[in-house]
């Protein structure tokens, strides 16, 4: 099981999402986005938290959003999640920690 990590409250996670948030209207077409929110632990002042920024990209078009953001959003860093069970959303993450050996404690015959 990975490691779970809860830090302190941290008053930048407010300004991480903003300059998020412009980079991701920079390289989208803006009459794509119809919003982006900061949402999930982080976005709560005051609350303990895994220092992950969640944002919520709302689209125009679902359907045109997987056309172009793949790729635009790579240009960020962002790795797209092909195998989502959900069609009615896209997920992205950025930042991933690097890949664990495959010796892992559960892994005993």
């Amino acid at each position: 099981m990975d490691e779970i990590i809860i830090t302190d409250y941290n008053p930048n996670w407010v300004l991480l999402f903003e300059q998020e948030a412009v980079s991701i209207r920079a390289v989208l077409d803006g009459d794509l986005i119809t919003r982006i929110e900061h949402f999930g632990s982080t976005a709560v002042p005051g609350l303990a938290a895994k220092p992950i920024i969640d944002l919520l990209v709302e689209v125009r078009s679902l359907a045109e959003a997987k056309q172009v953001a793949v790729s635009q959003l790579e240009y960020l860093g962002y790795a797209y999640w092909f195998d989502d069970p959900d069609p009615q959303r896209m997920f992205f993450v950025k930042g991933l920690p690097p890949k664990r050996s495959t010796h892992s404690s559960h892994s005993h015959g």
